[in-house]
């Protein structure tokens, strides 16, 4: 039976499909690969270009526009990079590169990025597992108006003496970065 931890990253996979997407057509398309058709006479986007890519499975594009945006430290491509290596839709799945580009991304301050990183160390996926680090970057996100839920189900599998050095160290994180 999985554990709680496994049963949230699970549902915050799916959450992510959605997401993905909508980030899928907007690397596309400023990364110049898929450019969608503009009809400035009613402001509308005929999105069928990257609909068809998503629906055909052909991520090569979105990834080669998502790793040149992520290389250029755009946040929300770091973290849908680790969505998409995370998840293995559109990448296969690597957790080591999932955990690189979230870090990249919960190091700017990213929320979303921040509590999946805190889930992927706390279950040890991609990294040695470590609930006190895990439940740190849940704890940050949390701090910046994420979800409680995956914090609260680390810290039922730490003891209180770790849940206080996970705090620690969030504070620290907290205040050398500030977001």
């Amino acid at each position: 039976m999985p554990s709680k931890i496994t049963t949230v990253l699970t549902s915050l996979r799916k959450i992510t499909k959605l997401g993905l997407l909508t980030f899928f057509l907007f690397a596309c398309s400023s990364a110049n690969i898929i450019k969608p058709d503009v009809d400035s006479s009613n402001n509308t986007f005929n999105l069928d270009p990257g609909i068809a890519a998503d629906e055909a499975k052909d991520y090569k594009p979105t990834l080669k526009g998502l790793i040149i945006l992520a290389n250029n430290g755009d946040v929300d491509a770091q973290n849908t990079l680790g969505d998409m290596y995370n998840s293995g839709r559109g990448a296969i799945q690597d957790y080591k590169q999932a955990v690189v580009w979230y870090t990249l991304a919960a190091n700017q301050g990213h929320g979303e990025a921040q509590e999946s990183l805190g889930l992927l160390y706390a279950i040890g996926l991609g990294v040695t597992q470590n609930r006190v680090i895990g439940h740190m970057w849940a704890n940050i996100a949390a701090s910046y108006g994420r979800p409680h839920i995956a914090r609260d189900l680390i810290a039922k599998e730490m003891t209180p003496q770790q849940v206080e050095q996970a705090q620690q160290k969030a504070r620290k994180w907290i205040e050398k970065y500030g977001y």
